[in-house]
């Protein structure tokens, strides 16, 4: 059912001014007094709310990882781990078309998902996690200018990725008696001093940036020569994660189609649909393989962990790492993160037993919608999302 104007204006109210450890994401500012400001952003949250049951059903039918399976991560650059900017000549685009954050800035939370994918079900000290690969169609006849080098700021991000991982581990482990987590930290916890990092980095060329639609022919290109490198070790699954820009979504199709019992899943990072001019990024199932989008690596973690591809430690560590990146982002790149925590705590909330993380977050929703002067109830409804 569609939601309701009041619902989606008692969720804004929520989002700027009763979220718990709001403090830990930049100040607010402005963004209080100027709710008026982002009506605008009505019709996009509704179409988000109203779709997240059909999302919820997909995800749902493709749990069926295999434990301890290996994960071979492998993702796009521009748009994908850093903003474009949008940057073009003549209309060509020159990497991507996200202009909601300035060129080179690095999503945050995308380090610290690559990383959780990564290593997640790894129990055993002397299994390395297999390294980020990238897929990138930056064109190597312009590899003076492009080079991925291993003392980029891209490839050191990843590494202290996999550092920050095990200091949150620690932290979580120090103030609690029981392993944190449970089992599932247990066997986290010994891949803490893993050297993890990129690994192959894969071009595109000239011909990519001149043909655009090739892109996704080349990508997928590489997706078979990585595969073939991996021919002989042990069985692994592959997760693309690319954006919706310049067709990662048909790369990703094509590697599913090719190998839909060794691909886990694709992501996508929505940089196309805007309030002004939303599309349809309904999450769906491709010859049995989740393709999934998402605005938010908050929100990208969350739909990880429902198909079984993250453990709920690694979603709290995900949404950390967001929040620490986060100190200079404008207000409504904010709200997004925002919004995407609170629907993850409540999902996951959901789907395991009432903890007291999740019996605050109700509490602090309650209070948000009693200032509003609305029922506080409605929000806590299963059909709410």
């Amino acid at each position: 059912n569609a939601m309701s104007d009041h619902r989606i204006l008692a969720l804004w109210a929520l989002l700027v001014g009763a979220v718990p450890n709001r403090s830990q994401y930049t100040p607010l500012g402005s963004l209080r007094n100027h709710v008026s400001m982002r009506l605008g952003a009505l019709p996009q949250l509704r179409n988000r709310c109203t779709k997240a049951a059909d999302t919820r059903t997909i995800l749902r039918s493709s749990m069926n990882t295999e434990p301890g399976l290996p994960v071979q991560v492998m993702t796009d650059i521009d748009d994908t781990v850093k903003s474009s900017g949008g940057s073009n000549i003549g209309g060509v685009y020159l990497g991507g078309v996200d202009t909601r954050f300035p060129r080179g800035q690095f999503y945050p939370g995308v380090f610290q998902f690559g990383a959780e994918l990564s290593m997640h079900g790894i129990s055993d000290s002397s299994t390395e996690p297999l390294p980020m690969a990238i897929l990138t169609a930056r064109a190597r006849e312009l590899i003076a200018f492009l080079e991925i080098k291993p003392t980029s700021k891209l490839c050191l991000n990843y590494k202290k990725a996999s550092k920050k991982r095990s200091e949150f581990i620690a932290e979580k482990a120090a103030s609690s008696e029981e392993p944190p987590g449970g089992a599932t930290e247990r066997r986290e916890s010994v891949t803490e001093n893993i050297n993890w990092g990129v690994g192959p980095v894969l071009y595109g060329s000239v011909r990519e940036w001149v043909i655009q639609p090739l892109m996704a022919e080349r990508k997928f290109e590489n997706f078979l020569q990585l595969r073939e490198s991996l021919r002989g070790q042990e069985k692994r699954g592959f997760v693309f994660i690319g954006d919706t820009g310049l067709y990662d979504r048909q790369a990703g199709l094509r590697m599913i189609d090719a190998h839909p019992d060794e691909v886990l899943a694709i992501f996508l990072h929505d940089v196309t649909s805007t309030e002004d001019s939303p599309l349809d990024t309904q999450d769906y199932l491709h010859n049995g393989v989740p393709v999934v989008h998402f605005k938010t690596y908050i929100g990208a973690a969350l739909k990880a962990f429902q198909l079984g591809l993250l453990s709920r430690d690694a979603v709290d560590r995900i949404i950390q790492a967001a929040k620490l990146a986060s100190t200079k982002l404008p207000d409504r790149r904010i709200a997004e993160l925002m919004y995407d925590e609170m629907l993850a705590e409540k999902t996951i909330a959901k789907m395991s037993l009432e903890t007291p993380q999740s019996r605050d977050l109700k509490q602090a929703m309650s209070i948000a919608f009693r200032e509003a002067g609305l029922d506080s109830g409605m929000i806590l409804d299963d059909d709410f999302f």
